[in-house]
């Protein structure tokens, strides 16, 4: 502590003994002049001590800047520099000595400054002053040549609404500003800072105490902390900081935690950073802006079962004879008199129809029943330890401060009560409402429609099944936005992989009963996609993706695209049909071309057909995975997919064009909507506003603001969740009607394929 009578230490020049060499160490005390530079040679028994003395009261009592420069530097004998200042010690060393941006060897670095921390404005005085020395030492025994100046900054106040820019930026020479509000209340508050040249450095935002630690491992432990490469945003809330706070812009240790454009550790020309503030949207208004989506989708699902009631009551006004349902497109024809049928029957008797696949509808409902089962207990044997580990991640993420551990839009990553990211979270509401109103669609169907002998078989199991998955799809995504990273991507869309395949599965339920996979086969073949989706994840450098991942995919599918084919052309017999098929090789006495011609061509070329497109999607989407646009979630995604289109246009081109069926008036009018939606988010999920293969400084520069019209709340990601949710739920809908059209046909009469 420095004493009031410092003028008399003034006068002496002061000598010590240090015990730990037995050297006499001469310590020169001087004064210190501001804004002056002052030359001074050091070495191990030299010391020179500066006494600063503000004389009058400084308007920014805080600025008080500490800069040092060491022109001859060793790294194994530094300047230890040490500022005493009521109560706080503040020390540092030049050269700063910083591991390379490739981690071979270290880059020393000669200047580098501190701001000083003021206690006396912490504790309630205006405009306070505060002496402070400033000791240069060293163990060097040559000389060292040093220079010392110390200034008052200014522009050291944030401003809302107004840029700040620093010009300097460069390891050594952190610099840290205070903001304090304009009022005291519960409000957002969002920092945008923006570099114009690509150099990594961290934001740190503390609250206003001292000492402020801006170097070192104490950096990273202490505030809300992000890497930045050219933008970055930090949303705070203004309750967890009352009396404003102090932001830190340094750039040391930032190398390890993100690349940059700049060789080295230092651009020559240091970039410049814009740092700007303004308010946002308060937590109390989250609650009005989840009212007002809960009464959106509250006016689209009366929309939508005042429809389904509709043509409900429609149909009991209709003949017997003739319903709703069985009002076509395309001019199908629906009904054929039983000669007409037996003409067909007796000129095509080597073809399939649904009868002969639906013997046993017992047993396939409690078959269907198993599906939704085994979804129920696999969404709660999964979704608890989910639910467990995003709570572990969000606490994780409060207690230390960093943001680098999940990739968030900050752009728009509004927080709320204990959720850093609360829009991306909420927004997956869209999946859990439309899952409840499908599943009560169908219950409702259920009640008011008859069980027929005749017209496709209904499974309501599958359905119930379908909308259980679709509403653990939206707590699961929601768990996976609480801190989204690329380790836990597979809680986004381990229930995708359930629904698409529950999709297909019902698909070709519809006309194959009988032989259609079962629940515990389905579940297998989900939980292999989801096996393969992790050793996707951990197998993360190039040449492991190259060499390990792509072939094992590439093998697998194959097998198993081979597998199903040969399912799908010997109606499910495989092993039968492929005996039959070696038995007529070896007893024949056909041509060897008569016998490796296919007996059922029409499935031959459906079958090839079906594989030369799955081998277009599968090498194009390795191609896109190993080349980073893909994760190995999003490549598996794509390819069932790709399978679920490509099955449903096979299905209405067969049914409407080919066999002259029909479609219902609701199917056209939720397939329509289902496709309209769904290529809608698909343009908006390909607008990334993340990108979990880069570092998350290079990933923040794909950030987002939120939608102005949006209520300023939700970003294009959760636009994605509310539109890929309807898409899901009128494709859905375009299942569970597209059939509704030959409720009156005998099954004896409907075609397979």
């Amino acid at each position: 502590m420095i004493t009031a009578n410092i003028s008399f230490f003034m006068l002496i020049t002061t000598s010590v003994f240090a015990l730990t060499t037995g050297d006499l160490i001469n310590v020169i005390v001087k004064e210190g002049i501001f804004s002056n530079r002052t030359d001074v040679t050091l070495n191990s028994t030299t010391r020179r001590l500066f006494v600063f003395t503000p004389q009058t009261p400084s308007s920014n009592p805080y600025n008080v800047h500490v800069w040092t420069n060491n022109s001859n530097m060793s790294k194994d004998h530094p300047v230890i520099v040490t500022v005493e200042q009521d109560p706080d010690v503040l020390e540092w060393s030049i050269p700063l000595t910083l591991e390379s941006s490739n981690g071979k060897g270290f880059v020393l670095f000669n200047d580098t400054s501190r701001t000083l921390c003021n206690s006396k404005i912490l504790s309630g005085e205006v405009n306070g002053t505060q002496n402070f020395t400033v000791s240069l030492s060293t163990f060097s025994p040559d000389n060292v040549n040093v220079s010392l100046k110390v200034v008052e900054r200014t522009e050291f106040y944030l401003t809302k609404g107004k840029p700040h820019n620093i010009s300097i930026l460069a390891p050594g020479r952190p610099q840290y500003f205070l903001y304090k509000p304009d009022f005291i209340g519960d409000f957002g508050i969002e920092i945008n800072i923006a570099s114009s040249k690509n150099i990594c450095f961290t934001a740190v935002v503390q609250k206003i105490k001292c000492p402020v630690y801006v170097s070192g491992q104490v950096l990273f432990e202490d505030g809300i902390r992000q890497t930045v490469v050219t933008k970055g945003t930090i949303r705070i809330n203004s309750a967890n900081f009352p009396d404003g706070f102090i932001l830190i812009i340094a750039k040391e240790n930032a190398e390890n935690s993100c690349e940059e454009a700049c060789p080295g550790v230092i651009c020559e020309n240091p970039p410049e950073v814009t740092i700007e503030i303004k308010n946002t949207i308060p937590e109390n208004e989250y609650i009005f802006i989840t009212l007002k989506v809960l009464g959106c989708i509250a006016g689209f699902s009366s929309v939508t079962i005042l429809t389904c009631c509709f043509f409900s009551w429609w149909e009991k006004r209709q003949r017997p004879a003739y319903n709703i349902f069985n009002s076509t497109l395309f001019n199908g024809e629906n009904h054929m008199d039983e000669e007409t049928h037996r003409d067909t029957e007796n000129s095509n008797n080597h073809d399939t129809t649904v009868a002969s696949l639906c013997r046993s509808l017992e047993r396939n409902k409690i078959k269907a029943h198993n599906y939704w089962v085994h979804v129920v207990n696999i969404a709660i044997f999964y979704g608890i330890p989910v639910v467990q580990l995003a709570a572990i991640y969000q606490g994780i993420v409060n207690k230390t401060g960093d943001e680098d551990s999940c990739y968030y839009n900050f752009g728009c990553a509004n927080p709320g009560w204990f959720l850093s990211d609360f829009n991306h979270v909420q927004s997956n509401i869209g999946y859990i409402t439309m899952g409840i109103l499908f599943l009560v669609i169908v219950l409702y169907r259920r009640r008011v429609l008859p069980e027929r002998e005749t017209g496709i078989p209904v499974y309501y199991g599958t359905y119930y099944a379908m909308a259980t998955a679709l509403i653990s799809e939206g707590i699961l995504s929601a768990c996976y936005h609480v801190c989204p990273t690329n380790t836990n991507f597979q809680f986004d869309v381990s229930f995708m992989y359930v629904m698409i395949i529950l999709y297909l599965l019902k698909l070709y339920q519809n006309r194959h009963s009988d032989i259609a996979a079962s629940a515990y086969s389905t579940f297998t073949v989900v939980g292999f996609i989801v096996f393969m989706a992790v050793i996707g994840i951990i197998v993360d450098e190039d040449q492991h993706r190259a060499f390990i991942v792509v072939p094992l995919v590439v093998v697998t599918y194959t097998t198993l695209c081979i597998y199903i084919s040969l399912k799908i052309y010997y109606f499910d017999s495989v092993l039968t049909g492929l005996q039959q098929q070696w038995m007529r090789f070896r007893e024949s006495y056909e041509p060897i071309q008569e016998i490796l011609t296919p007996q059922k061509k029409g499935r031959f070329v459906i079958t090839i057909i079906a594989n030369l497109c799955n081998l277009a999607f599968l090498i194009s989407g390795t191609l896109l995975y190993v080349n980073r646009t893909l994760d190995f979630g999003t490549f598996l995604l794509v390819l069932l997919m790709g399978n679920a289109v490509l099955y449903s246009i096979f299905y209405v081109v067969m049914k409407t064009l080919i066999h002259c069926e029909g479609i219902s008036v609701q199917a056209v009018i939720y397939g329509v909507l289902g496709v309209a939606l769904g290529v809608q988010s698909m343009i908006l999920f390909l607008d990334k506003n993340t990108q979990m293969a880069l570092s998350p400084a290079e990933s923040r520069n794909y950030n987002q603001r939120c939608l102005q019209w949006f209520w300023n709340f939700y970003d294009k990601h959760d636009l994605w969740h509310f539109t890929s949710a309807g898409a899901i739920y009128f494709v859905f809908m375009f299942l569970l009607c597209l059939d509704d059209n030959i409720v009156l046909k005998e099954r004896r009469h409907i075609p397979v394929f």
